[in-house]
């Protein structure tokens, strides 16, 4: 009987699966695929996983995932021309100007935050994602809206990932020390 028992947990063990909510905020086309393959890795290890993208900027056209079931939200706003190309070039600005670093902060902060209310807000999305039952989240740290989906919609279990280096002034939270040694200041350039 023991045999049986132990033979028959083997075989239903490897079978369980989660219900998975990965939050991809359609942001930069770098972001949404880093996210959206942890998604399909989810999917290819059997689980069931959803992945809910709010639409920041219109020109990002994938969702990330090419296995995942998806929800996507539209925005209802209207960016100005600037703040629609903020992305464009990101990497060639010029850092040594702190000023256009904090524009830059500043707007992508403000069209987060009109985002992240509009889901908040939306209790017909907020039904169907709480609907769903989910085991487990996972958010991008940068956009904390994820987080606080999770909240909204009653998930306890979730996950912080990082597709970027770890920046100490949010991973001070999670009680990662900061290492100068292998992880440079997210504006050390004004040392």
């Amino acid at each position: 009987m023991l045999i049986l028992a132990i033979l028959l947990t083997t075989v239903i063990v490897p079978s369980i699966s989660h219900k998975i909510l990965v939050y991809i905020p359609k942001m930069g086309h770098s972001h949404v695929n880093f996210l959206g393959h942890i998604a399909d890795t989810l999917v290819q290890a059997g689980h069931d996983v959803v992945v809910y993208t709010p639409e920041y900027d219109r020109r990002v056209k994938t969702n990330g995932t090419k296995l995942a079931r998806t929800i996507t939200r539209t925005n209802n706003f209207t960016l100005s021309a600037d703040a629609e190309h903020l992305s464009d070039n990101a990497w060639i600005r010029n850092g040594e100007d702190i000023s256009e670093v904090y524009y830059m902060i500043a707007k992508i902060a403000t069209i987060q935050q009109v985002v992240c209310e509009g889901t908040l807000s939306d209790e017909k999305l907020l039904a169907r994602l709480r609907a769903e039952k989910f085991d487990l989240g996972i958010s991008e740290v940068l956009s904390c809206c994820g987080f606080a989906i999770f909240e909204k919609i009653g998930l306890k279990k979730y996950i912080g990932a990082f597709a970027t280096n770890l920046v100490p002034s949010l991973t001070e939270a999670f009680g990662i020390d900061n290492n100068p040694s292998y992880v440079p200041g997210m504006i050390s350039f004004i040392d």
